[in-house]
C-alpha cells in the first residue's frame, strides 16, 4: 500500500499495516477545491470549515475539519463522495508528505572541491572554487537572490548561516502586528505553518541543507556555502514526527512566492499525487519560480513507480537532483530514471551546518538537491538570464557521470561549465549603468543651476546652452534605458529577479 517517502538516511519502501495506515494522512481533515462557493450539503456536523484566516492563492480550496472517520479506508470513501457533490472540482486527504533526508572545515567538503586523495574519487565535485575564480570579473545583477527552504525549521542563530536568513522589512519585530498585512503577525523570518507562528525550532535537516546553500565563505568559521550572496527564508511545514501536511506546504509555497523568492529548495516526497500540490507548484512556475527537487533515497527507478513532487512534469521551471558520491557515480540508495530525474550532485559524505550550532556528516537527496538551489542561486546573482533558460542551461551543461544502474537524464552538475555557457551569452551592462549615474549627476548639476538663475531680460547664453545640455542629457538617457530594456528582455530577466 502507498506509503510516504522517509528520512534523512537511506530507507527501502515497505507496507503499513491497517494500523499505521493513519501515517499516511491525518483522519480528520480533508482539502476540498470548488468551482465557485462552499456547497451548503458540506456544512453539516460532519464537516466543520478550518478557519485559521489561512487564504489560499494557487486554487479555491479550504480545509476541513471531518468527524466520525476510524480508519484510512473509511477516509478514502469519504473523499471520492466528496467529489461527487455539486460544485466540488476535488478532493483528497490532507496527506503527509515526508523528508527526503538521510572554513576550517573546507578541505572536508569534498562536494566543493574533490582532489581524489582522501576520498577515491577525482573531479568528482560541482567545480565550485573554478567557477568562483571565472566570476570574479562578473558585477552582480541584483543585490541578493531569496531562496525559500521548505522544511522542518532551521537554526537561524547557527554562526555560519545567521547572516544569510533573510529578514522581512515590512515587518516590525515583536509588537505582536501584522504590518505588512499579508496575514502573519511578526513574520520577521518566514514562517512556521505547522504552528502557525514565527518560531522555527531549529530543524536539524533544514539548518544542513541552509549551510550547503549560504554558509558564510573565507569567514574562518565552518564550511563555505555555494551562494554566499542568498536569503534563505524559512518556511517550516515538518512537526517533530517528521511529517508535513500538503495544505501546509501548499501555503509555504504561496508564501514564497508572494514575498518574491526565487528558488524553492523542497527536498520532500510523497508516493501519493496530490492534485493541490502540483496546482500551487504549477501556480508558481507560471510566475517564474524555480523549484529544486530531492529524487528520494529509495534507490527505485521513479519512471516506473512515480514520487511527488518529483514526478510532476515540470520540465521548464524544476530540476529534480539525484545524489552521487565521491567516485562521480549515483548513489546506491538514490532513486533514479532516465525520463524523471535531470541531474546528480554530491549527496553522500556530506559535511554541513547542523543545530547546536555544529557540523557533521549526512547523506541523502535532499542534501544533492540543496546544492542545485545553490548553483541556481549562484548563477542568478551574478546573470540576468530568464528562469527557463537558466534550468535548461545547468541540465545541459551537467558532464556524465557513469550511472549504467542508475541511470539519469542527463548528468553531474558542473558550475563551473554553466557560468562559462552564461558568460558567452550574457551582455555585460555595467558601463550602460554606470553612464546612466554619470547623466543623472551632471543633469541634477545643471538643475540646480537653472533653477537658481533669477528670469532676466534680454540674451542669456550661459542659461540657454544649460537648458539645451539637459535636453541632451534626457535624450541620451532615453537611449540608454531602451537598450538596456532591451538586452534584459533578450536575456529573459525576471521581474521577481529584478525586484529584489
Amino acid at each position: 500500500m502507498a506509503v510516504l517517502l522517509l528520512l534523512l538516511q537511506y530507507t527501502l519502501f515497505f507496507a503499513y499495516s491497517q494500523t499505521d495506515m493513519p501515517k499516511i494522512a491525518p483522519l480528520d481533515t480533508v482539502i476540498i477545491g470548488f468551482k465557485e462557493k462552499i456547497p451548503e450539503t458540506l456544512k453539516s456536523e460532519k464537516f466543520t470549515l478550518i478557519n485559521d484566516k489561512r487564504q489560499f492563492r494557487s486554487a479555491n480550496i479550504a480545509r476541513f475539519k471531518v468527524n466520525g472517520v476510524n480508519d484510512i479506508n473509511e477516509l478514502f470513501l469519504l473523499v471520492e463522495s466528496i467529489k461527487a457533490v455539486e460544485n466540488v472540482e476535488s478532493a483528497e486527504p490532507d496527506y503527509f508528505a515526508g523528508l527526503h533526508t538521510s572554513d576550517p572545515h573546507y578541505a572536508l567538503q569534498w562536494a566543493l572541491n574533490s582532489t581524489g586523495r582522501e576520498h577515491g574519487g577525482y573531479d568528482t565535485d560541482i567545480n565550485f572554487p573554478e567557477a568562483v575564480r571565472e566570476t570574479r570579473s562578473v558585477k552582480p545583477v541584483v543585490k541578493y537572490v531569496r531562496v525559500a527552504i521548505i522544511d522542518d525549521g532551521i537554526d537561524i542563530s547557527h554562526p555560519d548561516i545567521s547572516r544569510c536568513v533573510w529578514k522581512n522589512e515590512l515587518e516590525i519585530p515583536s509588537n505582536n502586528t501584522d504590518d505588512d498585512n499579508n496575514g502573519f503577525v511578526d513574520d520577521i523570518s518566514g514562517w512556521n505553518f505547522t504552528e502557525n507562528n514565527n518560531r522555527h525550532g531549529g530543524g536539524r535537516h533544514g539548518t544542513a541543507v541552509t549551510g550547503i546553500i549560504c554558509a558564510k565563505n573565507d569567514n574562518a568559521r565552518g564550511i563555505a556555502g555555494v551562494a554566499e550572496n542568498a536569503k534563505v527564508m524559512p518556511l517550516t511545514v515538518f512537526n517533530d514526527n517528521g511529517k508535513a501536511r500538503i495544505s501546509d506546504i501548499v501555503s509555504a509555497i504561496e508564501y514564497a512566492v508572494i514575498h518574491n523568492a526565487v528558488v524553492i529548495n523542497m527536498p520532500l516526497g510523497l508516493d501519493v499525487k496530490s492534485v493541490f500540490l502540483e496546482k500551487a507548484m504549477r501556480w508558481a512556475c507560471l510566475r517564474e519560480i524555480l523549484f529544486s527537487l530531492s529524487a528520494g533515497n529509495d534507490s527505485s527507478d521513479i519512471d516506473k513507480s512515480p514520487t511527488y513532487p518529483a514526478s510532476y512534469t515540470l520540465d521548464r521551471c524544476a530540476i529534480v537532483t539525484a545524489a552521487s558520491n565521491v567516485h562521480g557515480t549515483v548513489s546506491f540508495g538514490s532513486n533514479y530514471g532516465v525520463k524523471t530525474v535531470d541531474i546528480v550532485a554530491p549527496g553522500e559524505q556530506i559535511y554541513t551546518t547542523l543545530p547546536g550550532p555544529s557540523y557533521g556528516y549526512l547523506d541523502g537527496t535532499s542534501l544533492a538537491a540543496s546544492y542545485t538551489s545553490g548553483v541556481l542561486a549562484f548563477a542568478l546573482y551574478r546573470f540576468a538570464v530568464k528562469p527557463a533558460v537558466l534550468v535548461s542551461m545547468i541540465k545541459k551543461t551537467s558532464r556524465p557521470s557513469f550511472t549504467a544502474t542508475h541511470p539519469v537524464k542527463y548528468g553531474l552538475a558542473d558550475m563551473w561549465a554553466l557560468v562559462r555557457m552564461l558568460k558567452e551569452n550574457y551582455t555585460d551592462i555595467s558601463s550602460e549603468t554606470k553612464k546612466l549615474s554619470e547623466l543623472a549627476i551632471r543633469k541634477n548639476k545643471l538643475l540646480k543651476f537653472v533653477t537658481s538663475q533669477q528670469p532676466a531680460v534680454g540674451n542669456n547664453t550661459l542659461l540657454d546652452q544649460s537648458i539645451k545640455d539637459i535636453a541632451a542629457i534626457d535624450r541620451e538617457i532615453s537611449g540608454l534605458l531602451k537598450k538596456i530594456a532591451a538586452i534584459k528582455k533578450e536575456q529573459g530577466m525576471t521581474e521577481a529577479v529584478r525586484e529584489q
